[in-house]
């Protein structure tokens, strides 16, 4: 997962951003990450943006379907974003040459 999150003055300090992955019905899938966060801007800017990789290992869905990707800050909602996961027929074997 690839994050760009912006921050402004009000953010300066210590913070947690927690993942959760959910399915439709809104149960987790998976372990939350809660990643620390330190937020420190230069004097003369108002804001600043962090990029975050977070890489997954051995993610697995049970089912197609519409999952989403809940991001919070401190504990507060912030967005769902969605991820709808399909399932690919096999595909067909090829015919000898």
């Amino acid at each position: 997962i690839a994050l760009r999150v912006t921050f402004g003055n009000e953010n300066e300090g210590s913070h947690t951003l927690h993942l959760s992955f959910v399915d439709a019905d809104g149960r987790s899938i998976m372990p939350g990450i809660d990643i620390p966060v330190q937020v420190a801007l230069p004097g003369d800017t108002h804001f600043g943006t962090r990029n975050f990789i977070v890489n997954i290992q051995q993610l697995k869905f049970e089912s197609p379907g519409l999952y989403s990707i809940d991001l919070s800050f401190d504990g507060q909602p912030q967005v769902s974003i969605p991820l709808l996961v399909k399932q690919t027929p096999p595909a067909a074997p090829q015919p000898p040459r």
